[in-house]
């Protein structure tokens, strides 16, 4: 009856909480997990060197424009919306 409990048991599923307090959960848990290795990143060559960051008053210029076309066009959509209801209006009534 023991062995069946035994073999019940260690075919059910591990608690997370009890791998962290119990090293041969911990040890069965690690096993059962698949291998690590495929899914790390390459590491990068010894000498290489990072990419260096655009200046900070390129990024803002960039930025800036980027905004002021889109209020620009937010604008414009909302202008011509305004100009066709009023000219609609008068139509309807």
């Amino acid at each position: 009856m023991w062995l069946e409990m035994a073999v019940v048991a260690l075919a059910e599923p591990i608690s997370p909480e009890l791998a962290l307090v119990c090293p041969e959960l911990r040890e069965r848990a690690l096993a059962l997990l698949p291998d690590p290795r495929p899914f790390r990143p390459a590491e990068p060559a010894a000498d290489a060197q990072p990419e260096p960051l655009p200046p900070l008053a390129v990024g803002l210029v960039v930025y800036v424009a980027a905004r002021a076309t889109a209020t620009a066009v937010e604008g414009a959509l909302l202008a011509a919306f305004i100009v066709a209801l009023a000219l609609l209006l008068p139509a309807l009534a």
